[in-house]
Order: C-alpha cells, then structure tokens, then sequence
C-alpha cells in the first residue's frame, strides 16, 4: 500500500488532510508525518482495520501514546516501510556490485597487459642476451611494468577491500530489518508476524517427526486496570517485565513471543501436554513472586498475576483450531478465577472443535 494517499484526486486529498489535522488536534497529537499518515487513511478508509484499530483506542477512552501509536502504525503501514528499505538496500547492493565488476574488468585488462609484456621480454631475450645495452632496457622496462602491476594490485586490493566493507554494511542492515520486522518493539520478544511463521514451521516439524508441540497462551489478570490506576508508562515496563519472565523460564527452541496487548504465547516444541503446564505453572508462580514498587515514590503496586491456557498439536489440525483450543483453555483459566493455568483437557469436550490425542 505504498504511496497510496498520492493517488488520491487532488480535492479529496485536501479535505482528508484537513479531516486528519483536525483529529490530531482533538485527540492531542503531534502533527508528525506518522501521526498524519495514520489519520489521513483513516478518514480514507483504508487499509482494511485501521479504522476500527483506532476506534477501538477511542471508545475506551485511552490516550494516544507514543507505545499506541507505534503499535498501529507498524501492524498497518510497517511492512510498506520495510519494503522501502529493502529497496534502498537492493538499490545500494547493486551499485557497489557493479564497481566491483568495472575493478575487476580493469584488472583484467592490466593484467592481460603484464602478460604480454612478461612474454614479449621472453622474446627479446633470446636476440638480446649477448647485447648489454639492450638487456638493460628490457630489464628496466620490465621493472616499470611490475611496479605499475604493483600499484595497480594494491589499488584494486583496497578498492575490493572498501566493497567488501560496505557489502557487510549493507548485509548488517537487511539483518536489522529482518530483526525489527520480527521484533515486539516494547518488549524485545518476538511480535505477532514472527509467531505466525513459527507456528507453521513447528508444526510441519512435528508432523514430521511425530513429536509433540505445546502451546501456552498467557494473559496479564486485569491489566486494563493496572493500566487506568497507575498510567500506561507503569503498563508498558510491566509489559517489559512479563516479556523477561517468559524469556528467563524457558529454555533450547522454546519460542517466546507478544500475541497481542497484555497477551503472549510461548511455543514448547518437543514438549508434552503435561510438561507445558509444569512450564507454565513455573512462569505463573515466577511472575507473582515478584513486587512492583513505583521507583518514583516508592509506592507499593501489589503483584501481577496471569491466567495461562495450555494445548498440545493434534497432527492434522487447522493452526487456528489449535490456537482455538489453547485460547479456549485461557479464558477457563479466567472464569476459573485467574491467576491459574488450565490445560485443553480440563475444558468440556466441546470446548474445542478438535481434540487433540493424549499426550
């Protein structure tokens, strides 16, 4: 969806430009190029959730805050972006691989050029030996040919040394890109996108290898409330907290990632029912463990619980009835009371559409 605001008639686009500085008057925005972007296509329309996302935000009478905002520009608009820089990297990539080739082209040439003058001084030998004179010239001719090779080696050894240098720059920055477009930006753990690929990588593993995978879904209890109590900065390192929790209790190909708002999954290849709610009761009771106090009045916040569901990969499966499943033991957990982990076999058989065998 790059660029699709200049595709608009010229007098559309003046009244959406006007519709989007209003909102960002009245909801108290800066007037920055992102914040405009997303208002503009949201009186656009377009693309397809961005106006529910920020409905959402308004209805529940939260604040545009920088964490929000990035969020929202990134899940509709962050791939139109990455897209841009893999552009300007290819574009990069490209020019430097063609001054290698015209150094390398001069090489050649020079070195075709020593060649003959090696073979042309094998020749004269063979007339000039018993001619002092001329041997001296042949000789010195050929000591300015090799010290021009020289100069010319060391000038296309530096300048394939700079091109190697900038090749690894550029080679850094698609890595980069790779990272951030895989990467939760608040908590450092792995985002929505990046889950998504995974789950369909581990389950082609473990149909294949006939080994289970566990799923947990892991919810912060009442975090609305956490939220509207102590402000959306405390929220956010809260979130932050919860992130390192995961990342601290889990272990080898065990994959971490933030599903969602105050929710997170964490995928258990290789691990059986029973042993993901071991794992899981480890996080619960690691996370509990541990007090908030507000460093900048030393206030006391209580402790932050979660309610965890757990569903282990029935072969042959939809990825959504599985996610189903593990979503449908999460919510037990919540209308059990939270602060527990409930695993798929402790729902009513019609908890889920597909049951997994025992495991």
């Amino acid at each position: 969806m790059i660029n699709d605001e200049a595709s608009d008639p010229p007098e559309r686009s003046a009244d959406l430009a006007a519709q989007a500085m209003e909102s960002m008057v009245e909801h108290e925005m800066a007037p920055s190029p992102r914040n405009f972007r997303l208002w503009y296509n949201y009186h656009a329309d377009r693309p397809v959730g961005l106006r529910r996302a920020l409905d959402v935000v308004i209805a529940n009478h939260q604040v545009f805050t920088e964490k929000t905002v990035a969020d929202i520009y990134d899940q509709f608009f962050g791939v139109d972006d990455q897209q841009v820089s893999l552009t300007e990297i290819a574009d990069r990539l490209e020019s430097t691989m063609s001054k290698v080739q015209a150094f390398v082209g001069t090489a050649e040439g020079d070195t075709k050029a020593y060649g003959q003058a090696l073979e042309n001084f094998t020749g004269q030998m063979t007339v000039s030996v018993k001619d002092s004179t001329s041997l001296t010239s042949l000789i010195t001719n050929l000591i300015t040919d090799t010290k021009e090779m020289q100069v010319q080696t060391r000038t296309l050894e530096e300048r394939l040394h700079k091109s190697t240098r900038e090749i690894e720059e550029l080679r850094k920055s698609v890595d980069e890109l790779k990272h951030e477009a895989e990467t939760d930006a608040l908590t450092g753990v792995a985002n929505r996108k990046s889950f998504d690929e995974q789950l369909m990588r581990l389950a082609d593993l473990a149909e294949e290898s006939g080994t289970p995978l566990s799923l947990l879904l892991v919810d912060i209890d009442h975090f609305k409330t956490f939220n509207d109590t102590w402000g959306h900065q405390v929220g956010d390192q809260v979130l932050k907290l919860m992130a390192r929790t995961l990342v601290e209790n889990v272990k080898g190909q065990d994959f971490p990632a933030r599903y969602g708002g105050e929710e997170f999954a964490i995928l258990l290849p290789g691990t059986t029912l029973a042993d993901a709610v071991i794992v899981a009761n480890t996080i619960r009771t690691a996370l509990q463990g541990k007090k908030l106090v507000k460093k900048s009045t030393g206030e006391d916040m209580g402790r932050i619980t979660i309610s965890i569901g757990a569903a282990v990969y029935a072969p042959g499966e939809t990825l959504p009835g599985f996610v189903h499943r593990a979503d449908e033991a999460l919510y037990g957990a919540k209308r059990a009371g939270r602060n527990r982990v409930v695993s798929e076999r402790e729902l009513p058989e019609t908890a889920g559409a597909a049951k997994s065998p025992a495991v």
